[in-house]
């Protein structure tokens, strides 16, 4: 797939972060931590993703938005994404979506969420097969 989706996090409206290590967690052994705010999904020799982390202002420990680029098929991105929406106040869209996505009721300037219970949700809600 040829276009973005983010993950932000937001907390009574406002911007809020998830740590590191929850990130990490989402996607066992497939991450390469290139720079700080570029990571590498690593699904085969051949197929990756791309995430750019952009932090809480003065805080490198907090991600408030991760943008995923060049999108693969492969289950495990959308299991990570899923999981990563079990974080309080987690949301997913991308441009031209008509509400975000989340696994709540979360609280944000893109309007209220569409519930997903699963990753093949999202994928079938973005299009990615």
């Amino acid at each position: 797939m040829s276009f973005q989706v983010y993950l932000q996090i937001f907390h009574g409206g406002m911007p809020a972060g998830i740590s590191l290590p929850s990130i990490r967690a989402a996607f066992p052994g497939l991450l390469l931590e290139l720079e700080e705010d570029y990571w590498q999904l690593n699904y085969a020799p051949e197929e990756s993703s791309d995430l750019f982390l952009q932090f809480l202002p003065g805080n490198e420990e907090q991600v408030h938005t991760i943008s995923f680029d060049r999108l693969a098929k492969d289950m495990r991105l959308w299991n990570g994404i899923f999981r990563l929406l079990e974080n309080d106040g987690a949301i997913f869209h991308f441009p031209g979506m008509e509400a975000p996505l989340a696994r709540a009721e979360v609280s944000s300037d893109l309007g209220k969420p569409v519930i997903v219970l699963g990753a093949m949700e999202i994928v079938r809600l973005v299009g990615a097969t």
